[in-house]
């Protein structure tokens, strides 16, 4: 037990240090306009998780943070973001949109057990073609577009280390509200999106979408049961209010939609 908890320890601190580095970086966009005016037929791949990561940041390292992993299976957000990434690009009528079927938690694990996400290179499903064979075989796809968690680490402000245990996808953080400012509740929304040629894998336009907004809530609770009802909603309708608009958005930015 001692040793599991000095190595939960030193992955928090490995986390905290890297978010802190990271804090004001920029993901790296690949745009491949001659590729993409090629794609017919794509398949779209949501891998974000039901769940919501939760940080109380307290310092500028990541010891001290306290966190959770919230269930928010009732919210749907997994379906939610397939649905809004298959009917924009639907809605576009540029391509015909195949469906795939696939577990979602299955190969999100698969992924990651073979991909970090821990630095920059880890943006966009760069690698996760060679594991949906099955997904879409005699599909006759050109492009997979793929939206999956992306870091939260953006979210916090220089000497804050708000991530600590490498949040991605959906999340709450007790931050600051500025450099010298008070402490607020915030959620965040952080994905990245990617178009990967379906036989070769090779990213043909990756995105990231980042967005959060101010919520008022009473106190850092240790599950999403412990929080009233109308401060689950509150969070949910916030969530659910940066998915829509930012992921058509990326997708345009990526050219999928024109």
């Amino acid at each position: 037990m001692f040793m599991k908890a000095l190595c939960d320890r030193l992955k928090v601190a490995v986390f905290g240090l890297s978010f802190f580095v990271a804090a004001c970086a920029t993901p790296p966009e690949t745009i491949d306009p001659g590729a993409i005016s090629e794609i017919k037929r794509v398949g779209v791949v949501s891998l974000i998780q039901n769940k919501l990561s939760a940080t109380q940041a307290t310092g500028i390292l990541a010891f001290s943070n306290e966190h959770y992993d919230y269930d928010i299976s009732d919210w749907a957000l997994q379906a939610t973001v397939e649905e809004i990434v298959r009917g924009t690009l639907v809605k576009s009528g540029r391509f015909e949109v195949v469906p795939l079927s696939y577990d979602p938690v299955e190969l999100w694990q698969k992924y990651t057990d073979k991909h970090s996400r821990l630095f920059v290179e880890g943006y966009g499903a760069v690698g996760l073609v060679p594991l949906m064979k099955e997904a879409t075989a005699e599909k006759k796809l050109d492009a997979i577009v793929a939206a999956i968690p992306g870091f939260s680490g953006r979210h916090c402000y220089q000497g804050e280390a708000c991530a600590g245990y490498g949040e991605f996808g959906f999340g709450l953080m007790l931050r600051r509200s500025g450099p010298l400012g008070p402490r607020a509740f915030t959620t965040y929304v952080s994905i990245d999106l990617s178009l990967l040629d379906a036989a070769t894998g090779k990213p043909l336009a990756l995105i990231e979408v980042n967005e959060h907004r101010h919520v008022t809530l009473s106190g850092f609770a240790g599950s999403i049961e412990d929080y009233k009802d109308a401060e689950q909603a509150e969070m949910r309708e916030s969530i659910e209010k940066e998915l829509m608009p930012y992921i058509g958005a990326g997708l345009n930015r990526m050219r999928l939609t024109y």
